[in-house]
């Protein structure tokens, strides 16, 4: 048995060896057929289905031994690629800076992360020059993260110096243009470019752990923005939140601690804001007020991330609006939103509220003729209001801002529909010149040369 586990351990990363025992095998095959062909069959088939098995155990292994690793489709997976001159140099790195770093993601995230490591025999110091070769093997073994590890001695009598060079990079899915600038520039303003350390033999375990500490703030990072563009929040949150407190309550700080802890919050509050919206599209479906408190929390904790933003202002308005319909600090928030950027989106919730509380059809008409200056999906908005009549269907101001609204996308028909049920409600209130004009230009052919902007 000694002999054969040295003879595995010889050739097993060759298939040369495959063929000599085949040809072993065959061999012997003939030879045992020659010798027991007079005795019982029994004791020949024991022997030639020994020796099947042992050929296919060895086949197995082999096969098994020059695979590279793979996790499950699906899992958040991070390959380690250390390419060092000798065994004993990848041993060293894989136990002082990989299975610190593996430590250190898996205790401060609480997160299931696979960690793969590619064997040794298996790495190549001229492999993964390009982008090509990276993507290839992440694809392979269905990692999400690589990192890419390389070790460069310097022998000398009095002391070994070394180079230790890492690389980063991530496999995500295809972003559009908007997204992809979002990524690219997230990572180029943090410490996230390859790097270089020299040290000596004495330096070795300080610089190892030092730097597995380091790649641990890195990827913790890098995994959460990737995740949070790839739809998966839930994972990207307990990311970046567990990073944001470890970097938090750090007592000493260095380049890439300073680096990431000015770029987390930003990151922690554009999680939430996307957390907020899922739980406000969920009360939409739903119309259950867990959604709705969820909705709440989200963009309270958005706030202590990124306080007094635009998005939080915008999006409490829309809040009060919905728990218990009060305008007054709805409205304060949509003026606050108003002050920090005063052509944007939130002019068409000022639009809303003012179609709302139903004052004059001439001042809702202006309120939208401003908010049309800023491109928006006035679809989404169609259907809010929809939902908010499905309530209140008395609330003839809606069905105002409804027939300006489909007149702004030429939809005469539902635009006739909805002036007719803002007249039934208000046949007394537009007796002014202006309404009036409005009112014919609603009802008529001539809607698109009437709203324009």
């Amino acid at each position: 048995m000694e002999t054969l586990t040295k003879l595995f351990d010889e050739y097993k990363n060759t298939y040369f060896s495959l063929l000599i025992l085949f040809i072993v095998e065959f061999t012997i095959f003939i030879g045992l057929y020659s010798i027991l062909i007079e005795l019982p069959k029994i004791f020949s088939y024991i022997l030639i289905l020994s020796l099947l098995a042992l050929f296919l155990w060895y086949l197995g292994n082999v096969l098994k031994y020059n695979t590279l690793p793979k996790s499950k489709k699906g899992s958040l997976s991070i390959l380690l690629y250390i390419n060092s001159q000798t065994k004993k140099q990848y041993d060293e790195l894989r136990k002082l800076l990989g299975e610190r770093f593996e430590t250190l993601i898996r205790n401060k995230t609480e997160i299931d992360f696979i960690v793969l490591y590619v064997p040794f025999h298996l790495t190549n110091k001229d492999a993964l020059v390009d982008l090509k070769s990276k993507v290839e093997i992440l694809k392979k073994t269905n990692a999400k993260y690589l990192i890419t590890i390389k070790i460069v001695s310097n022998n000398s009598n009095t002391n070994e110096k070394y180079l230790l060079e890492l690389n980063m990079g991530i496999n995500h899915k295809k972003y559009n243009a908007q997204l992809t600038k979002l990524y690219e520039a997230s990572l180029n303003e943090g410490y996230f470019r390859p790097f270089r350390i020299t040290f000596t033999n004495d330096e070795k375990l300080e610089i190892m752990l030092n730097t597995a500490d380091k790649i641990n703030y890195i990827c913790q990072y890098v995994l959460g923005v990737t995740c949070m563009l790839d739809g998966q929040i839930d994972i990207a949150k307990k990311v970046c939140d567990s990073l944001y407190n470890d970097l938090y309550n750090a007592k000493a700080k260095d380049e890439v601690k300073s680096s990431i802890g000015k770029l987390i919050p930003l990151r922690c509050a554009e999680i939430y804001m996307n957390l907020a919206i899922r739980s406000l599209h969920n009360y939409y479906d739903k119309k259950d007020i867990t959604s709705l408190n969820d909705f709440y929390t989200n963009l309270s904790k958005m706030n202590t991330y990124k306080p007094n933003s635009f998005d939080y202002y915008l999006n409490m308005a829309i809040y009060h609006f919905l728990k218990r319909r009060d305008i007054t600090k709805a409205q304060h928030c949509i003026n606050k939103s108003l002050e920090l950027k005063p052509k944007n989106t939130a002019l068409y919730s000022n639009a809303f509220l003012t179609a709302y509380q139903a004052f004059p059809c001439s001042k809702i008409y202006k309120a939208y003729k401003r908010a049309f200056h800023v491109n928006y999906d006035l679809q989404s908005i169609i259907k809010f209001i929809n939902m908010v009549l499905e309530d209140e269907p008395k609330q003839s101001g809606l069905y105002f801002a409804l027939a300006i609204l489909h007149a702004k996308c030429n939809d005469e028909n539902e635009c006739n529909k909805s002036m007719i049920e803002y007249l039934n409600l208000n046949k007394h209130l537009c007796t002014d010149f202006v309404s009036n004009e409005i009112i014919k230009a609603l009802t008529n052919k001539e809607i698109k040369d009437f709203i324009t902007c």
